[in-house]
């Protein structure tokens, strides 16, 4: 598949995994906000796209802009350690094949346990969009 496949199945899932949770709300077993869903929405879409990074995509285009971004705002900011990680991260996607690293269990699973420090919930759609990829 290529990336507007990509994000065209996610879009479709995800609406799918909406209207299942519609009606489970229906029967008020789970309450979830309206900013928790459509932060969630874009997590998956995301991460169903994320695998890509180790080819030329509009994921990878995107993240290597935003890489250069905050590597650049710690460099300035003189955080010489933390923007030399950013860097070193950032090349891990250049370096490894397609169908490599980028597409294992162990990087979707790494990329996701960010998400248990800022809210636990969006853990779900990350695992998820990625296992959809």
């Amino acid at each position: 598949m290529n990336g507007k496949q990509h994000f065209a199945s996610a879009v479709i899932v995800y609406g799918l995994a909406l209207l299942l949770l519609y009606t489970i709300n229906e029967f008020k077993i789970i309450q979830i906000s309206t900013i928790n869903l459509v932060v969630a929405g874009i997590i998956f879409i995301i991460y169903a796209m994320l695998p890509d990074l180790d080819c030329d995509s509009i994921i990878q285009n995107v993240l290597y802009s935003v890489f250069f971004m905050v590597d650049l705002y710690f460099i300035i900011e003189k955080d010489y350690f933390i923007a030399s990680v950013i860097g070193i991260l950032g090349m891990i996607p250049a370096i490894s094949s397609h169908r490599g690293f980028c597409h294992s269990w162990i990087f979707g699973i790494a990329i996701s346990v960010p998400f248990y420090f800022i809210n636990p919930i969006f853990i779900i759609p990350a695992i998820f969009g990625f296992a959809l990829h």
